[in-house]
């Protein structure tokens, strides 16, 4: 069974790596110890991690936003595009590295446009739209420029066979 504490270093040391892959962590603090005086303070961060390279993702570790059961949340513009579980896992400082690739992995597809819009994208856009939006194909970006546009006031044009014109 994972203590409160492994989770906590999990947190660190995942943290630790995202900063060496030059993600911005909020809120992050070292551990810090004094042996001489019997001093220790677990490392943290707040849980919300973002990079330059990726404009509109966000990672969210350990906080409300994340869904249920899960550890690690990675939103674009505001919509869930993935979480994960087994972040405790990360305890172990070989597996960080592999833990923060299969973040990063799914920051990249997200980014590359190569991933389908998510079903709770579409049915956003339904509510929206008030369209039938399951025969829609759109990536996530794709989506998420349109629940933008629509939040933003702006119309929608669509085509003869009822898809939105991006």
């Amino acid at each position: 069974m994972t203590s409160f504490y492994d989770k906590e270093i999990a947190t660190e040391l995942v943290g630790r790596e995202l900063v060496k892959r030059g993600w911005k962590l909020s809120g992050f603090h070292k551990t810090e110890s004094d042996p001489m005086t019997d001093y220790y303070s677990q490392g943290f961060w707040c849980g919300e991690a973002t990079n330059d390279k990726f404009p509109g993702v966000v990672i969210h570790c350990w906080r409300k936003s994340v869904p249920k059961g899960k550890m690690v949340a990675v939103y674009k513009n505001g919509l869930l595009i993935s979480s994960f579980t087994g972040f405790y896992l990360a305890n172990s400082r070989d597996e960080v590295p592999m833990y923060v690739d299969m973040i990063e992995k799914s920051v990249g597809s997200i980014q590359q446009n190569k991933s389908p819009a998510t079903t709770r994208q579409l049915w956003y856009l339904h509510v929206l739209t008030k369209r039938d939006t399951r025969n829609w194909v759109l990536t996530v970006d794709q989506a998420s420029e349109l629940i933008n546009k629509i939040k933003s006031g702006q119309s929608l044009a669509y085509d003869s066979n009822g898809m939105p014109i991006l």
